[in-house]
């Protein structure tokens, strides 16, 4: 591929990315109020705490922006079949972002009330995995890489453990607010799976200065994300304002988690890669 057609290719890709990313911020955040705003009578019955056309608004909105993520997930696919079918730096995050698109359209329709933990685990973490893809997807197009470098078992347990945690702290919200506990302490489990975790990647090399200022910004995030958690959990509980705060600090954390893996993979191996041929 010549150059003009290689870096429009890019440059739409990048779009792309970013486009979806702040969609998926704005369907995940959607949700967390949806979530959190949402108390259970004595029958279990869910009933929303928002005034009525507060929420019709906020459903709206989740409606016509996981609508608008389905048609950039098709546009990015597409647009990789007819340019990028030898960059496979670009396929993976499309591949994982089509994956999440797909399952989120499949249990939506089940998310209704809250009434299967394991939806709502499914939900949050297709959710968070989509925000990761899109976001993923830009910062690879912004690096101009044409394939993802080798990356630590540590670094694949992390995302995966991260993702875990975020999706059974939306469980653990909807069931406190049923008086359950459990999914509480599934919740605790899988932080100190992802701190250990989290603690073993950053021991990695860092690959550059910017590298490390993610590694900083990741920490301080964390350690916020854990203090709001905690207060959040004292009584009185249901303090809606510190559980929206820790929820939102997920997407914060999750993008960061992106950004850092991509300097510590893609950019090492651009360093050390010859200079592409390119034809004329």
């Amino acid at each position: 591929m010549s150059d003009a057609p290689a870096a429009a290719w890019r440059s739409n890709l990048r779009r792309i990315g970013m486009a979806g990313t702040l969609l998926g911020l704005l369907v995940l955040i959607a949700s967390m109020v949806l979530r959190i705003e949402t108390v259970f009578d004595l029958q279990g019955v869910a009933t929303s705490t928002l005034a009525p056309g507060v929420e019709k608004v906020i459903r709206l909105v989740h409606r016509m922006a996981a609508s608008c993520v389905a048609l950039l997930t098709l546009a990015a696919a597409v647009l990789c079949w007819m340019y990028g079918r030898s960059s496979r730096a670009a396929w993976l995050p499309v591949a994982w972002v089509a994956i999440s698109t797909l399952t989120l359209s499949v249990i939506g329709p089940m998310t209704t009330g809250y009434r299967l933990p394991w939806v709502t685990i499914a939900n949050v973490g297709f959710g968070m995995a989509l925000l990761m893809g899109f976001w993923w997807l830009r910062e690879i197009m912004l690096a101009d890489a044409d394939r993802w470098g080798r990356s630590d078992l540590f670094q694949r347990a992390t995302v995966a453990a991260f993702v875990l945690h975020t999706a059974t702290g939306a469980a653990a919200s909807a069931a406190l607010a049923q008086g359950a506990r459990l999914p509480v302490l599934l919740h605790l489990m899988t932080l100190a799976i992802w701190l250990v975790l989290c603690g073993s990647m950053l021991l990695l090399p860092v690959a550059d200065r910017c590298a490390s200022r993610l590694r900083l910004a990741l920490v301080a995030l964390l350690g916020a994300q854990m203090l709001t958690g905690y207060l959040a959990m004292m009584p009185p509980q249901r303090a809606g304002a510190l559980l929206l705060s820790h929820a939102l600090l997920s997407p914060a954390l999750a993008l960061l988690l992106v950004s850092l893996f991509v300097r510590q993979n893609v950019w090492p191996a651009i360093r050390h890669s010859p200079p592409p041929v390119r034809s004329q």
